[in-house]
């Protein structure tokens, strides 16, 4: 509509040059400020609504100067992305991660909501370029604890998946680095390269890329970066278990803890603490299925039991939980339906 309209007053204020050429170009041109407007327009009502937004009454007059500040340069950088960038480039992305972060840092259900959509944009840029790095992963969990502020639980779950893949992926990486360096070219240009097939320009050479409590990315060497990014795998897991769990997703949420079991027990060993955490958490999920898996319960506790009473002795209280739960259990009384871990 704002491109006709545009276009329309261009041909109309022209000297009388109605040809097809002449028109096409007005078009063109017409197009480009049209879709100019609406990005600045855009980026003027996202500035607003983030200046509107709460401050928990505790900001100082200094404090919101400099929040003004960040808003506004980061919208500006928002519209020059937006502007150079094609809809799909991973630089876009980025933009949409601090937009996103920008909205989280305001506190409020609706401005969760929109911090939960930008970390949703930028992760789709990203799969839509196949790029598999420690920024994917990051963006991944934003948006998982934007959802689960939005109560959004089985999306939360999603999200939070997709950085498991990501951390497993690179613990494993990582163990085929120890044995084979040369193996790293191949593995790294197979999963990050663009809808094009054109490398994305990050080199890791035999180095692993893990996040650093949720900020930029920390890259560390591959004998120091299996075990954090094995238990960066499991923690996002278990979240994503959770939140499935709570959003009705029972069969996800088995394969998430599954899979959290699998990789303590490749990267822990099977008679690990890890590995019994972990299958605690799973026996835990059985019980409370809505399915009522009892069978699977007892298989999946009974081990953790064994290495807890390994490593921590016959009294301790992780051992006493679980028995108490298997006595449940075996008395018919374990399945408590529909409740959430």
């Amino acid at each position: 509509m704002l491109t006709r309209d545009l276009t329309e007053k261009a041909i109309t204020s022209s000297s009388g040059s109605s040809s097809s050429k002449n028109i096409v170009e007005l078009r063109r041109k017409s197009e480009a400020r049209a879709t100019t407007k609406l990005i600045n327009d855009t980026a003027n009502a996202i500035k607003e609504q983030l200046l509107a937004s709460s401050t928990n009454g505790n900001i100082s007059a200094g404090g919101k100067q400099f929040r003004e500040a960040a808003v506004e340069w980061l919208v500006r950088a928002w519209v020059l992305r937006e502007s150079i960038h094609k809809r799909d480039e991973p630089e876009l992305g980025l933009m949409y991660e601090r937009l996103g972060e920008a909205h989280m840092s305001c506190k409020t259900l609706e401005n969760y909501e929109e911090g939960a959509s930008m970390f949703r944009t930028a992760l789709d840029i990203f799969n839509k370029n196949n790029t598999q790095t420690p920024v994917k992963a990051r963006v991944a969990e934003r948006l998982g604890r934007a959802e689960m502020l939005c109560q959004a639980y089985a999306e939360a779950g999603d999200a939070f998946a997709t950085a498991g893949d990501f951390y497993a992926f690179e613990a494993n990486r990582g163990l085929e680095l120890e044995e084979s360096p040369e193996i790293d070219s191949y593995i790294y240009n197979n999963n990050n390269s663009n809808a094009n097939g054109l490398h994305i320009s990050i080199e890791l050479n035999n180095e692993l890329c893990i996040s650093h409590k949720g900020n930029a990315p920390l890259v560390i060497s591959t004998a120091l970066g299996v075990i954090p990014c094995a238990n960066k795998a499991r923690e996002v897991l278990r979240l994503a278990g959770k939140n499935y769990v709570k959003g009705g997703r029972w069969s996800e949420a088995g394969k998430a803890y599954s899979f959290s079991v699998q990789i303590a027990t490749k990267h822990f060993g099977p008679t690990s603490l890890n590995t019994a955490d972990d299958l605690t958490v799973l026996g835990r999920y059985y019980a409370r299925n809505e399915m009522g898996d009892i069978r699977n319960a007892k298989r999946t506790l009974l081990p953790a039991i064994d290495i807890y009473k390994l490593h921590l002795g016959n009294k301790h209280l992780k051992v006493k939980k679980n028995e108490v739960l298997l006595n449940r259990l075996k008395g018919g009384i374990g399945s408590n339906r529909g409740r959430s871990r």
